[in-house]
């Protein structure tokens, strides 16, 4: 139990944190596409910066949320393992949500946020082969974040964005019911 608490507290600080993946922007040009030859006039030089992070991020809640690893948190109860899956997916929301209760929400976390409802939303469905357990979580865990939506502290990009995963949730819990 214990490396799995450090494994997802590392996951907290490292991939899911409110500065996660923040680099100096001196490093930004070296993430700029190289133009070589004459044939880069259909693209432009952006780094997607975004792009890049959400991409790595959502590998993560991909496996996380995957339908074999759910399914064994679940089945390792039964012989010692004590990290239960309900455990995982509180720490996970909280890694997620927590550190964003009292203010606005970076731009950046908007998209994990996102990702994260929206992958909820797809496990608590049971389109993917998820068990009844993670169903029930998944479910669970997107009543605590709409509960936790109800601040109104933020700029209006947050509020915004607060609104929209309200939303999302309430479409996602309306379908389970």
């Amino acid at each position: 139990k214990e490396t799995q608490k450090k494994a997802m507290k590392a996951l907290a600080e490292h991939a899911f944190a409110p500065d996660a993946f923040r680099v100096g922007t001196s490093l930004y040009p070296y993430l700029q596409r190289q133009r070589r030859g004459y044939d880069h006039w259909r693209y432009n030089d952006d780094p997607y910066l975004h792009d890049r992070v959400i991409g790595a991020q959502r590998m993560m809640l991909v496996h996380l949320l995957h339908p074999n690893t759910l399914r064994r948190l679940v089945d390792a109860s039964e012989y010692g393992n004590t990290y239960a899956l309900a455990e995982m997916m509180t720490d996970l929301t909280d890694a997620i949500f927590a550190a964003d209760r009292a203010g606005s929400v970076n731009t950046y976390r908007q998209n994990l946020q996102q990702a994260y409802v929206e992958m909820l939303a797809e496990v608590a469905s049971g389109k993917r082969g998820h068990r009844e357990h993670a169903q029930s979580m998944a479910v669970y865990e997107l009543d605590r974040v709409r509960k936790g939506l109800a601040l109104t502290s933020g700029d209006t990009g947050t509020k915004a964005h607060r609104t929209a995963l309200k939303l999302k949730i309430d479409r996602a819990l309306s379908t389970e019911g």
